[in-house]
């Protein structure tokens, strides 16, 4: 007599424990590329513009969005929101910019060899006498972003060789010698006299 569906499926379960328990580096690869396909496969489903669309829409109904700022202000009552205090975001921006310069640095092939600590972040510009902000959030530097500057470019990024000026002061000084510095300058206070 045939065995039943059911009797066939628990000795193909008996059949697939043993062979699991006698190869479990086959069983773990087959089990991670099968997680692997099916996380793949669900990320590229929720990726499709019509699932984007339809998060984007159930996220502003009204009563979903009352929810979710209820819930946000709950928890900032309660105070388990992260306040990012001035020196957290100093630091962060000191990694990001040692992170930008490094890569610069590699990628025209100049000497580095600065660490967090060779450097301070100032209040005020050095050049420019502006106050230093870190504009983090902006998606790109302010003009009173600090940035690292090279006295001598040839040097590259080295100690002794590095400044903490403003973004602006450094894209000013970026682009000619001191003497055209002073020719600009002078120039710029002819003209200026000539209009008085």
């Amino acid at each position: 007599m045939p065995d039943s569906p059911e009797i066939k499926r628990a000795k193909a379960a008996e059949r697939l424990r043993a062979w699991r328990k006698n190869n479990p580096e086959k069983s773990k690869a087959i089990l991670k590329r099968s997680a692997e396909k099916t996380r793949d496969a669900r990320l590229a489903r929720s990726r499709t513009p019509e699932a984007l669309a339809k998060r984007k829409e159930y996220r502003n109904r009204p009563k979903v969005a009352a929810r979710r700022r209820e819930y946000a202000k709950a928890r900032r009552e309660a105070g388990l929101t992260q306040k990012i205090s001035v020196e957290y975001k100093l630091k962060k921006y000191k990694k990001l910019l040692l992170y930008s310069v490094k890569r610069r640095a590699i990628k025209k092939d100049i000497p580095f060899d600065i660490t967090e600590e060779d450097f301070e972040i100032p209040d005020v510009c050095p050049v420019l006498g502006i106050p230093l902000e870190t504009g983090i959030g902006a998606g790109r530097p302010l003009d009173n972003s600090p940035s690292i500057d090279r006295l001598i470019p040839e040097l590259g990024y080295v100690r002794g060789n590095i400044f903490i000026i403003s973004q602006r002061a450094n894209m000013i000084k970026n682009c000619g010698t001191i003497e055209e510095h002073r020719l600009i300058a002078d120039w710029m206070e002819a003209c200026l006299h000539k209009k008085a």
